[in-house]
């Protein structure tokens, strides 16, 4: 499905666009990213540090949209698809 989402210019959920697209609907105004870092459908996004409950509740709503997604260090993780 994938492979004929590409072939016809649909993105997928894996897409970095897709999944950049979903993190700046729900970053708040301002949020600067410092690096950018996508490889093997997995984003990897510098940034300040958040509050815990901001950083709360975006990993939830990121969740909400099907991607994976966590902060640690200065640094989001997120990936397409739920972990079981």
């Amino acid at each position: 499905v994938a492979l004929l989402q590409r072939s016809r210019g649909n993105p997928a959920g894996t897409d970095l666009e897709n999944i950049l697209s979903n993190f700046s609907a729900l970053a708040p105004e301002g949020y600067a990213l410092t690096a950018i870092e996508y490889v093997a459908q997995e984003l990897r996004l510098a940034g300040p540090t958040l509050d815990p409950p901001v950083q709360a509740q975006m990993t939830a709503e990121l969740k909400a949209r099907g991607l994976n997604a966590s902060f640690s260090s200065g640094q989001w993780l997120i990936t397409a698809g739920l972990t079981p």
